[in-house]
């Protein structure tokens, strides 16, 4: 792939984040194509999204990525908001306000949120948030890897292929901790958002990357999330090489071109 050409930080009192200018030498871009915002994996951070990153930049869009404080990612921020995080609100309407700061911070134009795993939920919740002001610059969404309706299941999935924790017991309790930060309503807020979603714009674009060797958030976890819901132009792709998170590392050709033929499809690009 080719290499970021220009990274431009954007310092603000609502959320730092780093803006990467498309290839200069990609194919025309018209001016009024959207910029890709996103959204990172819980425990990531904009490192992990390099290579989406230069997917984006190759095929023409500028993009945006940043840190999600809530998990630790940017310290001085989480010291900041500590009184919030730990005492106010869970990790999924913080992650939101986040997302929503950004989003606000690049002004009028056209965006496409292109978010990852759990936090793709809240994801959800901010472009929720926009249409339900009548403020529909979210022209698309893409994610990879999520949402899903059980975050029990998934992150108890999570325990004990990331981190081998396969004791019972100390697993179920740092399982109930990390719920109590997670969302408690998750599958209700996460059905919300989706229902003002769909009353807005049922036809908004959707693309679920979803990996076939997933053992973390498998198909069968994300499918029912959206459909019977009423979208009008969902779209599914089973990457047959992926596991969780890695289907532009293991699956890159299916992933470019399962990518790109969405941006054409629905002149977004």
């Amino acid at each position: 792939m080719a290499s970021l050409k220009k990274l431009l930080t954007r310092k603000s009192k609502l959320h730092p984040y780093t803006l990467h200018l498309a290839d200069t030498d990609s194919t025309h871009k018209p001016a009024n194509r959207p910029i890709i915002v996103f959204v990172h994996h819980y425990g990531g951070s904009e490192k992990t999204l390099r290579r989406h990153a230069e997917l984006a930049t190759k095929l023409g869009f500028d993009c945006v990525t940043f840190n999600l404080t809530h998990d630790g990612i940017n310290l001085k921020s989480v010291i900041h908001n500590f009184p919030r995080i730990l005492f106010m609100w869970s990790a999924q309407k913080s992650w939101s306000i986040e997302v929503t700061n950004v989003l606000d911070q690049l002004g009028d134009r056209k965006k496409i949120i292109f978010a990852f795993s759990g936090p793709s939920a809240c994801a959800i919740r901010a472009i929720a948030s926009r249409y339900k002001k009548n403020v529909f610059d979210i022209e698309a969404y893409i994610c990879d890897s999520g949402p899903f309706y059980d975050p029990w299941w998934c992150t108890r999935e999570m325990l004990k292929e990331l981190h081998g924790m396969t004791s019972t017991w100390p697993r179920e309790l740092i399982l109930a901790f990390m719920m109590t930060r997670w969302d408690l309503n998750h599958k209700n807020n996460v059905r919300r958002g989706l229902s003002h979603i769909v009353h807005h714009k049922p036809d908004i674009p959707i693309l679920s990357l979803q990996g076939a060797k997933d053992g973390i958030v498998p198909p069968e976890q994300i499918s029912p999330v959206f459909k019977g819901i009423g979208f009008t132009n969902y779209n599914e792709c089973i990457l047959e090489k992926a596991g969780h998170l890695t289907g532009l590392k293991n699956d890159p050709a299916a992933y470019e071109t399962a990518v790109k033929n969405f941006l054409r499809d629905n002149k977004l690009g």
